[in-house]
């Protein structure tokens, strides 16, 4: 029988796990997790957490809070599917089944969305595309160290104030509404850029591409000083926010590059790309 203190340290453990998916068990829910997890090691606690999150967010649950019946069914879906050890470490993928997925801004996470893909889309569908890219590049940048000194502004607050004295620090998309002249597009609206007297910092800026401008909005045209593309982010910090969620398919439920079977057979390879 597990102490209390080992109990309530457990609990700790998955209730941070899970919140940081944005997500909170139920008393029984999370009774339960504790009586399948006690026994186990620490590292194989860890594997199954995460498989048990990795199977929810392919889930459409009923809300934030997790009832036992949600819960446990992922645990058994967890369970009856093939082991880590059994599971091919090599897997062809059909384009066509790999999960459409969106950022969902108020829980903080990729999130399924209903449907299969298809070759033709609709016209709603590019512009949906761009928004979900946008709101991407948005989730990530905003994490960067950079903007613990900026504060970044939207479209419709610019718009609002038609005259500011101080610089404000813009991410969009760059589109052209007529032949050469340019507006920046976010999730709030555009607004017009004069980039005649911007520092172009390095980077390939084409129609289409999201940027970060800096400038001042004057009479309801930007007047941008410099641009950028936006911070990029490395794959091992995105997984410190996400976890080791599979987001391109197939049987597991744990991204290639965090199966552990793998990163070790290929750092006893040295010929071995990975």
């Amino acid at each position: 029988m597990p102490t209390n203190s080992n109990a309530e340290k457990l609990r700790k453990q998955i209730r941070k796990a899970f919140q940081m998916r944005a997500l909170t068990l139920s008393k029984e829910a999370m009774e339960y997790a504790v009586q399948i997890l006690v026994d186990l090691q620490s590292e194989e606690r860890v594997r199954w957490i995460n498989k048990v999150i990795s199977v929810l967010s392919k889930q459409k649950a009923s809300g934030p809070v997790l009832s036992f019946n949600e819960f446990k069914s992922a645990v058994n879906e967890c369970a009856s599917s093939r082991s880590s050890k059994q599971e091919s470490l090599i897997r062809v993928i059909d384009l066509f089944t790999v999960p459409r997925l969106r950022y969902d801004e108020q829980r903080k996470m990729l999130v399924a969305v209903d449907g299969l893909s298809s070759a033709i889309g609709q016209s709603n569908d590019a512009k949906i595309l761009y928004r979900e890219r946008l709101k991407l590049v948005m989730q990530r940048a905003l994490r960067n160290s950079a903007f613990e000194h900026y504060q970044l502004c939207t479209v419709e607050a610019l718009l609002g104030t038609p005259e500011r004295s101080d610089n404000s620090v813009l991410i969009g998309m760059l589109t052209q509404r007529d032949p050469g002249v340019y507006e920046i597009e976010d999730l709030t609206g555009a607004i017009e850029v004069d980039l005649k007297e911007a520092t172009f910092h390095k980077g390939l800026f084409t129609d289409g591409c999201i940027m970060m401008l800096e400038g001042r909005s004057v009479g309801g045209l930007f007047r941008v000083s410099a641009v950028g593309l936006a911070p990029v982010e490395s794959a091992t910090v995105t997984r410190n926010y996400f976890g080791v969620t599979n987001w391109f398919g197939g049987e597991g439920t744990v991204a290639c590059g965090s199966q552990i079977r793998l990163r070790t057979l290929c750092e006893r390879n040295d010929r071995t790309r990975y």
